[in-house]
């Protein structure tokens, strides 16, 4: 989980620039195009060396502002902030010393204001656009036609660019939600591919070394009986290599029914006699499912750690819930290691609505899952 929440921050920190605030599409296609009246003003005019510093001036300052306000190598709040503010000024200067064919550059300012100011943008793109009017109402122009044009020309540029950055940001947001998400699926996936190999093969395991040795004893003295607990073995061991196959695809659908037939064998193998008290099988499948692991993760315990000689499995429904109890009478302590196929077997239950209980009895060990049947 550590590893995929590095990975998202990775990707968040490093993600393209131009998912952030569409850069690329600002700098290179806008800051150009606005430019183009002014260099044409510039030509007709002969206008001298100045106004094409102040042409190359004004492009390098939006590309500045732009870069370091949204990529992520020379990202700086501070250089983005003088970039805009040199903008602003020569922007300014050239509008009133020249013709109102410059005003476009208000346009460019209004831009990387949209890209750098983040929320304050709004305000300053409207300070921009009423200073691009009183611009060109001191070229003669008059508000009804040139003052309110180029105000709303402005205003409506940067504000466009604002709302783009603003969804390229939502954008951007959602991909990395949806890698998240993935990643996320894949986790728990193999939680689940692990936690069910553990409660299959632990089980089966634990049968298998359990029929090995009755083989081992009968051999000299009951060959025929020995054959048989060596048949035992191969089933199960076919058996267990479907469960795994089952597994892997997530098609297993194990039955409580199954597992309580399973469980019979298993614990008559090992010696321990076992009863069943059954009252009402007719279970929903996902409960008749749930009780199926209960029984195998029980029987499993109980084989292996609580040298019990009885073991008694009570299933009570009484509509609305249904309780499964398993307990023995053997030693009653917790499974070697923490008891992991619990903590699985605890984390279905819960997923259900249930509860589960485990711990010592009156005699043995006792454990009980109460769920809800509806």
């Amino acid at each position: 989980m550590a590893d995929m929440t590095a990975t998202v921050d990775d990707q968040c920190a490093h993600r393209a620039w131009w998912e952030r605030s569409g850069g690329p599409f600002t700098v290179l296609f806008w800051t150009p195009l606005l430019l183009i009246a002014p260099v044409n003003d510039a030509i007709d005019a002969r206008l001298g060396w100045l106004a094409w510093l102040i042409l190359a001036a004004v492009f390098a300052l939006s590309v500045g502002a732009v870069l370091t306000a949204t990529w992520p190598r020379v990202a700086s709040r501070p250089a983005s902030l003088a970039f805009v503010a040199a903008l602003a000024a020569v922007t300014v200067t050239a509008t009133v010393a020249y013709s109102t064919h410059w005003s476009s550059l208000y346009v460019t300012l209004s831009v990387a204001l949209a890209v750098t100011l983040e929320g304050w943008a709004p305000t300053a793109i409207g300070v921009a656009a009423l200073v691009g009017a009183a611009t060109v109402l001191g070229h003669g122009g008059t508000w009804g036609e040139a003052g309110w044009g180029c105000a709303l020309i402005v205003f409506l540029s940067g504000m466009g660019t604002f709302a783009f950055q603003r969804l390229f940001a939502v954008i951007a947001e959602l991909n990395r939600t949806r890698t998240a998400l993935a990643e996320a699926a894949v986790s728990a996936e193999r939680v689940r591919f692990s936690r069910d190999l553990h409660d299959l093969l632990g089980h089966t395991l634990s049968v298998i070394v359990v029929k090995a040795e009755a083989t081992r004893r009968l051999i000299p003295r009951k060959p025929d009986a020995a054959e048989q607990h060596a048949r035992d073995i191969e089933e199960i061991g076919r058996q267990a290599l479907q469960d795994v196959r089952d597994a892997v695809s997530g098609y297993r659908a194990e039955s409580l029914a199954g597992e309580l037939d399973r469980a019979g064998k298993a614990l008559a193998a090992a010696g321990i006699e076992v009863s069943t008290c059954d009252t009402d099988p007719a279970l929903p499948a996902a409960v008749d499912r749930l009780l199926g692991w209960v029984v195998r993760e029980g029987t499993t315990n109980v084989i292996r750690h609580s040298g019990a000689r009885e073991c008694r499995i009570v299933l009570r429904h009484n509509g609305d819930r249904a309780r499964l109890e398993l307990t023995d009478d053997g030693v009653g302590g917790q499974p070697a290691g923490g008891g992991s196929g619990l903590v699985g077997l605890r984390e279905r239950v819960g997923a259900m609505g249930g509860s589960l209980e485990a711990g010592p009895a009156e005699r043995g060990f006792r454990l009980s899952v109460d769920v809800p049947v509806s």
